[in-house]
């Protein structure tokens, strides 16, 4: 029985991955990042970032209008900012995640799509960076797991290439209740990932 599922596993799989309504390839790209904080007043400045978003895509149509698309991968988040912890430099946060967007693509004309979906990011690092010194951040940002939404666009050029625009926001606060020594307030600050993703992509089938 157990040989028997395997079997029946390997052969679905195989099927999946060779049927004419499943895609897939590799992607790359940058992502602009930066965070979302529900205090301001207590930052004296926050600014965007660039990053790496690379991996693979996986794409399967149900019809020629609707479908599913699997992203995984490897993103750089973060933000640089300047005012932190009693400290005036410019400081290079950076959040190293393996993500996992699911989007549902929707297709009103040909080789365009609309992409809504769910992202799951996992945190395998974090750090700081300035003036040539790189300190680790693991026990500060220790919210390891995010959940986000992306919205975004996409279009098929020729036979392989795709491009495509997200936008990402985190629900899950990378840290609760921030405190900043350099200023009055006694408020604490959550922190949320949020920014702009752009990919270019290859389909191998």
């Amino acid at each position: 029985m157990k040989k028997f599922i395997i079997t029946f596993l390997l052969v679905s799989t195989t099927h999946f991955l060779l049927a004419q309504d499943f895609h897939w390839g590799v992607r790359a790209g940058a992502g602009l990042y930066k965070i979302d904080i529900n205090e301001l007043d207590i930052y004296d400045d926050t600014r965007k970032k660039f990053g790496i978003d690379i991996g693979l895509l996986a794409k399967y149509d149900f019809n020629s209008q609707i479908g599913i698309q699997i992203e995984p991968g490897f993103s750089q988040k973060g933000f640089k900012a300047s005012g932190i912890q009693s400290l005036n430099q410019e400081r290079n946060i950076h959040l190293n995640y393996l993500s996992l967007p699911v989007l549902f693509t929707v297709s009103p004309f040909q080789n365009f799509s609309f992409l809504v979906g769910p992202e799951l990011d996992l945190l395998l690092s974090s750090r700081e960076s300035y003036d040539g010194q790189h300190n680790d951040l693991s026990t500060f940002f220790r919210q390891t797991v995010d959940l986000g939404l992306d919205l975004g666009i996409s279009y098929r050029l020729l036979t392989r290439y795709g491009v495509s625009v997200k936008y990402n926001y985190g629900f899950m606060p990378l840290v609760k209740n921030w405190k900043v020594d350099n200023k009055s307030s006694s408020s604490g600050s959550d922190l949320y990932n949020q920014g702009w993703v752009f990919n270019l992509s290859y389909y191998i089938q």
